[in-house]
C-alpha cells in the first residue's frame, strides 16, 4: 500500500531528514553482517533516498549492519546495505527499525532511487 504522506515514527519530533519519505509496504529480507547464513523477513514502513524504516520480528540493535533485499512494487528487487540507527518495540511485539543506507551495488542503489522518485513525483492517485 502506498501513501503519499509524512509517516509518524517514534522519532518524528526529532525529524530533520534530508529526503522526503514515501510511506509504502514492501516485502523484504535482511541479513545481519557476519550472519549471512540466516535471513529474516521484514516489511518496509517508509523509504527514501537515504534510509528505510521497516518492521522486524527481532531486535536489531543500533549500529548493526544489514544487507536488505527489497522487493519493489514492479516485481523488481534491489539489495542495499544499511546501518540500523534506532529500534523501538510496538505493543504488538513487532520492532520498528530506522536504518541509513550506507552502500550496495551501484545499479541497485540507482534503481531504488528511481523507484522512490517515481512514486514521490507521481503518487498512485495520479496514475
Amino acid at each position: 500500500m502506498i501513501q503519499h504522506s509524512r509517516e509518524k515514527t517514534p522519532h518524528a519530533e526529532l525529524d530533520k531528514r534530508r529526503f522526503p519519505r514515501l510511506s509504502i509496504d514492501l516485502d523484504a529480507l535482511y541479513r545481519i553482517k557476519d550472519m549471512k547464513h540466516h535471513s529474516y523477513e521484514a516489511t518496509t514502513v517508509n523509504v527514501s533516498f537515504g534510509g528505510v524504516c521497516f518492521k522486524a520480528e527481532d531486535v536489531l540493535p543500533a549500529g548493526s549492519i544489514v544487507e536488505m533485499k527489497i522487493f519493489l512494487a514492479e516485481g523488481d528487487c534491489v539489495i542495499i546495505v544499511m546501518k540500523a540507527v534506532w529500534n523501538t518495540c510496538e505493543s504488538s511485539g513487532i520492532h520498528l527499525v530506522g536504518a541509513q543506507i550506507i552502500g550496495g551495488p551501484e545499479e541497485h542503489i540507482e534503481r531504488f532511487k528511481r523507484f522512490c522518485s517515481l512514486h514521490l513525483l507521481y503518487p498512485p492517485s495520479r496514475y
